[in-house]
């Protein structure tokens, strides 16, 4: 009987292979295509918007060579610091999120920067300190939710606090302050802000459940709302519902981004004919957000939308979304992913049927 089994399965296999052979010839879109080979003066224009020689100064961001990080950030104060703008480095989310991607620009560009190897030596090997509550400290134990959208398995997706960590010898009081969120709460896998649910449909994917992944993917197609003329150039953008972007139904660069990281990473985006239409929609509405200096902003959208502040997050995003990289993380080619989840439920089926 096994060997029957086997025999069937094997020809089932051949048979989804060459089926998705088939699709894949009558599907010229390719994720280079739709998303990398168009893109490529913007994401120069944003790589280059960050890597500014930082100025220390108001509103001021950019490359730090001292620290050999991304510079500039806004975080809570403690004592007599406001809350608002300070000069320092923020490991996480910024260098963290944006590292990876902008060092591998860089590259490109004959550049050498640290950036990712930088921010992850002082996570590891740091002691931070939380200022307001004396004799308070913690330690990264590497499962913020950011290192998903590398391809990385953590236990739960994390909400994390405000940045308010702060390594020992560089607080607000010094010259050169290096302060960090830290992963806190677990979040339940529901529909919530794609800030959330974006790493949940990733670490579902990451961990094979791709039952829930596609569920929760096809949830935001069906939550997505075209609109004429707000994406780049007069193109057809749009918003997601107010459950996965809270500004809506203006739009919020962040929630956009981390939409087109999860669709390329799991794939998803080429499942058919609506999801390639959202991509591209959801496309167009995020460069809709680039400013004339190559920044990315922070929010905007549809008119009466309050354009959102330059900062290093929102290009960091921008440029680890359109990362060429991205499905790779994942083990993905376009063949591979439309069999991978072919098989695994049609030979479930087949085992079940012939026990």
């Amino acid at each position: 009987m096994f060997g029957v089994v086997a025999v069937v399965v094997i020809i089932g296999i051949f048979a989804i292979v060459q089926l998705a052979n088939n699709t894949t010839t009558n599907q010229p879109t390719t994720d280079s295509t739709l998303f990398i080979a168009p893109n490529v003066q913007r994401v120069e224009d944003v790589r280059q918007w960050l890597m500014r020689p930082y100025v220390p100064g108001p509103d001021s961001f950019g490359y730090d060579s001292t620290t050999g990080m991304i510079a500039g950030g806004y975080w809570p104060g403690y004592g007599i610091y406001p809350n608002g703008y300070h000069s320092g480095v923020v490991l996480i989310d910024t260098n963290l999120l944006l590292g990876k991607s902008l060092d591998y620009l860089n590259a490109q560009k004959g550049i050498t920067t640290t950036i990712d190897s930088n921010t992850r030596k002082w996570l590891a090997n740091t002691t931070f300190v939380d200022l307001r509550k004396p004799r308070t400290n913690a330690t990264y134990l590497g499962d913020d939710r950011r290192e998903i959208f590398f391809g990385k398995s953590v236990p739960c997706v994390y909400v994390t606090g405000s940045q308010v960590w702060y390594a020992p010898g560089h607080t607000l009081s010094d010259p050169s302050p290096i302060v960090t969120a830290l992963p806190s709460n677990c979040r339940q896998d529901i529909p919530n802000s794609l800030e959330l649910f974006a790493p949940w449909i990733e670490l579902d994917y990451v961990n094979h459940n791709y039952t829930q992944a596609k569920t929760d993917f096809l949830y935001t197609v069906n939550n997505w709302n075209p609109t004429q003329g707000t994406g780049v150039g007069g193109s057809t953008g749009g918003y997601f519902s107010s459950v996965l972007d809270p500004s809506a139904p203006c739009s919020t660069e962040r929630v956009l981004a981390l939409w087109i990281d999860a669709a390329r990473s799991t794939g998803y985006w080429d499942m058919n004919s609506q999801t390639r239409t959202v991509a591209q929609q959801v496309e167009n509405e995020l460069w809709g957000l680039q400013q004339s200096d190559g920044g990315m902003a922070a929010a905007g959208g549809a008119p009466g939308c309050k354009v959102g502040q330059e900062i290093p997050e929102s290009g960091g995003e921008a440029i680890l979304a359109f990362d060429p990289r991205v499905p790779s993380w994942f083990g993905n080619s376009s063949t591979s992913i439309q069999i991978s989840q072919l098989i695994d439920p049609w030979i479930a089926i087949t085992a079940k049927r012939e026990n």
